[in-house]
């Protein structure tokens, strides 16, 4: 009676470790992919200063309209940056899209910009037409979609011009 009281014991332990084992690896990966998506985020107020772009472009990419961003891939609000600048390409099939590297024909403007992420808009005759944020709000994409708001206004014939502004949101500061 004993050896089965205690075989029995053995098991009750035996299944108490594994569902403490269990339990804590669940609230671990809970923990791992929820943090993967909170980000150190305070209120910076950054000035877009479209002085440090030449007012026209001469670029043989120019034949269309033209949106350039300075996306940092080590700034944690980036994140949201990147899936706002998949919705534009797929909303915006006549546009030209391009990232400025430190290795492209877009090396200027990467190395002059302050804060990431970042975004000008070149019309198709090649005047600077917008430069700043990609939308208004905490992150990239809340808020108003000021590229979108661009687009749509140059699209319709607008002379649409807004270069030089501050914003309030999640931008890493750059050696621009």
């Amino acid at each position: 009676m004993n050896e089965l009281l205690e075989r029995h014991n053995h098991r009750h332990r035996l299944a108490l470790g594994i569902t403490i084992v269990w339990l804590a690896a669940v609230v671990m990966a809970f923990w791992w992919f929820s943090a993967r998506f909170i980000v150190p985020f305070s209120e910076t107020l950054v000035h877009f200063d479209g002085d440090i772009l030449p007012p026209q472009m001469n670029s043989s990419s120019l034949n269309r309209v033209t949106i350039v961003t300075v996306i940092d891939p080590d700034c944690p609000c980036s994140g949201f940056a990147e899936g706002h600048w998949d919705e534009l390409i797929n909303r915006y099939p006549n546009v030209a899209f391009a990232r400025a590297t430190e290795s492209n024909e877009w090396r200027g403007l990467h190395e002059r910009v302050a804060s990431s992420p970042a975004v000008a808009i070149w019309s198709s005759d090649g005047l600077l037409r917008y430069f700043g944020p990609f939308s208004g709000g905490a992150f990239c994409g809340s808020g108003d979609d000021y590229v979108a708001m661009a687009l749509d206004a140059m699209a319709s014939d607008e002379n649409f011009k807004w270069i030089n502004q501050d914003a309030v949101g999640c931008f890493c500061q750059r050696n621009g």
